[in-house]
């Protein structure tokens, strides 16, 4: 009688084994992250059914963003997702309706009151509004914890009291811009002095933007300075240097990401050279063309800043110097050379636009979309010698509103 197995058996029933729980182990991880979701799901009914009755408590209304996880009062048990166990909070209350009576949601089967999620609080900024802890405000905040379809999804509860699966972001309010700071839909990049400007000792060696598009400039060539002028900062693309005529002219220059969509440009700029002196007025530029350029003499009698315009699309559009429009000269643009700071609005007119707006040059149908990778210089030639405050650039025209919506503020920023 033969006692024990033999190697060959115990191979097959070490196979069979790993067989069975690569067949079983996925289904004990389904099932697993099953009675997960239905914990998750059992507390958000918890969050919303807290929420309604604190509303029916107060008036039919929600508690807003800044008390609504203290109103509730509940165990914080409830708070916990076992599917992301590391937060104390794994959930959001939505910002959207924070404060709204339930009378103003307009369906409360869709209306998402509390989601999967994580927000941590912010310090009001020069953009944005404070902002508070597991307050939902638009989709970064969203975390698809759980399995759902192909792309993982959200457990939500909404106004009515359900509480379904989903993958689609619900609707949502955005972070709450700061009253009467310029428009942020379409915006490609945002310079200021004031804040964002990188280097030491004066000497500039980038730029941060300011805009959600993160297109920080670089130094691209030359030196730039951070220089003081009626108690606002610049940054000065001369340098402490002039050119002279017939001269070398240095490149000093800042670069970023290349923008091919430019439709608007507002900046504060101070032209910082002598009268007479020949020099080239590059505010934006690329590396094969210039379309924000003055002549090389614009500083002498007759010269103006942006009259070298080789592509007409933002030509037909407005420009405009401290909130006036400015005369053509067979199509050209008049813009003097000055010592005074200005601020200025160069839009391109909307397309597919039967009527143009008031305040607008020119024709309805052109695209107006320009190219700049540069700021100070254009095709790697000249420089911009002035000072410049603020730069801000859209992909998109601006309404005769937007205009003097932004104006306005650089106006009264700069104290101009």
């Amino acid at each position: 009688m033969r006692k024990g197995f033999i190697l060959i058996e115990l191979l097959v029933v070490i196979a069979i084994i790993a067989i069975l729980a690569a067949i079983l182990f996925p289904v004990f991880a389904k099932a697993r992250e099953k009675a997960r979701q239905t914990s998750c799901l059992n507390n958000q009914r918890q969050l919303v059914m807290a929420f309604l009755m604190y509303a029916g408590d107060h008036d039919e209304s929600l508690p807003d963003a800044t008390t609504a996880w203290g109103a509730i009062n509940i165990d914080k048990g409830v708070l916990r997702c076992p599917t992301d166990a590391t937060l104390t909070n794994a959930y959001l209350y939505n910002n959207l309706w924070a404060g709204s009576s339930l009378g103003q949601l307009p369906d409360p089967s869709t209306a998402m009151l509390t989601i999967d999620g994580k927000h941590a609080a912010s310090p009001q900024d020069t953009l944005y509004l404070a902002t508070y802890d597991n307050i939902a405000y638009d989709a970064t905040d969203l975390k698809a914890r759980h399995s759902y379809k192909a792309t993982g999804g959200y457990q939500m509860g909404c106004a009515d009291g359900h509480v379904e699966m989903t993958n689609t972001p619900p609707s949502m309010s955005g972070k709450t811009q700061v009253p009467s700071v310029v428009p942020l839909a379409n915006m490609e990049l945002w310079y200021k002095a004031d804040a964002g400007v990188v280097g030491s000792g004066g000497n500039v060696t980038g730029w941060t933007d300011q805009s959600s598009k993160g297109n920080n400039a670089t130094v691209g060539g030359g030196t730039m300075s951070l220089q003081s002028l009626n108690g606002h900062p610049y940054v000065d693309f001369c340098a402490g240097c002039e050119p002279v005529v017939g001269g070398n002219y240095p490149v000093n220059y800042l670069k970023f990401t290349t923008i091919s969509t430019i439709r608007s440009v507002f900046f504060v700029y101070y032209d910082s050279c002598s009268v007479g002196v020949e020099y080239s007025g590059m505010i934006l530029g690329d590396p094969t063309k210039f379309d924000f350029c003055g002549d090389r003499n614009w500083s002498a009698p007759g010269g103006s800043l942006l009259n070298q315009y080789t592509n007409p699309a933002l030509r037909e559009g407005t420009i405009r110097v401290n909130g006036v429009q400015v005369a053509l000269n067979a199509g050209v643009p008049v813009v003097p050379y000055s010592r005074t700071p200005r601020y200025f609005s160069l839009v391109s007119v909307p397309s597919n636009t039967t009527n143009v707006p008031a305040g607008y040059y020119g024709t309805a149908n052109t695209t107006g979309n320009l190219t700049a990778t540069d700021i100070g210089t254009d095709r790697g030639q000249d420089s911009l010698y002035g000072r410049l405050g603020e730069l801000i650039i859209y992909s998109a025209a601006q309404t005769p509103a937007q205009i003097v919506q932004i104006e306005g503020y650089l106006k009264t920023k700069w104290g101009l």
